[in-house]
């Protein structure tokens, strides 16, 4: 099921290894989601 929010997600949904792969994954994410 897909729901939307009014918050967007604050981590990677995929887990990576490296803790700053994954604050990239989220801020790509949050780039292309626009505001």
């Amino acid at each position: 099921m897909l729901c939307f929010t009014k918050t967007p997600l604050q981590e990677s949904l995929i887990e990576l290894s490296d803790s700053s792969l994954s604050k990239m994954a989220t801020d790509m994410f949050l780039a292309v989601r626009g505001p």
